[in-house]
């Protein structure tokens, strides 16, 4: 009792390149690149005002998303942190994992389009 059990090197996971991911089930995962920059907004403007709470709430539409869309999957594709899910059936993106430096700033203009953007909104359901 008591004791302590430290990890070998041997039982860590190797470091994988994130170029091209695992193949899984017909799909393929890869780092979401300017390629599929359109697609991969495209994927998220139809998903995020229909589905993503605080969007929904604020009644987004799908034009007025794709400009957030747009800066984030950019800075996103500078980062190199996120993926997106290709259908190898059909060449499609289905999917995406958007993820950022929380360490880094968000672009400017982002910020002052969401200030001015949520501030219409909700100023507009208390109106």
């Amino acid at each position: 009792m008591g004791q302590k059990y430290l990890l070998k090197r041997s039982y860590l996971p190797e470091k994988k390149i994130f170029n091209r991911l695992e193949e899984k089930k017909e799909i393929i995962y890869e780092l979401l690149a300017i390629k599929n920059l359109e697609e991969t907004i495209a994927c998220i403007v139809d998903v995020f005002p229909r589905a993503e709470p605080m969007t929904k709430a604020a009644e987004i539409t799908s034009d007025e998303f794709y400009p957030f869309a747009e800066i984030y999957c950019k800075k996103a594709i500078r980062e190199r942190l996120s993926l997106v899910a290709r259908d190898m059936a059909t060449g499609n993106v289905i999917g995406f994992l958007i993820s950022e430096n929380l360490a880094s700033e968000p672009p400017n203009v982002l910020k002052q389009l969401m200030r001015s953007f949520f501030h219409y909104k909700i100023i507009g359901w208390f109106g």
